[in-house]
């Protein structure tokens, strides 16, 4: 009997989301969810629950919100949005 390797369910579980990059980026930085939301010009009390959507992938990711986080978190919008 031949294994079969499935490719597209090993790829998936190693892809870097944006959303994950900028948890990973942020996380780095010391900042919460909300302090980055706000950061970037969300209102106080929705910025936790905006980039907690933006970090699950719930909520894509513009180049111009990219470009907004990327500001913020001192790198380039590419670094957020290249995928591994």
């Amino acid at each position: 009997m031949t294994k079969h390797l499935n490719y597209n369910n090993r790829m998936e579980k190693t892809k870097t989301t944006p959303g994950q990059k900028v948890k990973e980026m942020r996380e780095r930085r010391g900042l919460t969810q909300p302090q980055l939301g706000v950061m970037i010009g969300f209102k106080e009390v929705y910025a936790q629950s905006r980039m907690c959507r933006i970090e699950r992938g719930d909520h894509g990711l513009s180049i111009k919100m990219a470009s907004k986080i990327a500001e913020a978190l001192g790198c380039k919008p590419s670094e957020l949005l290249c995928i591994d």
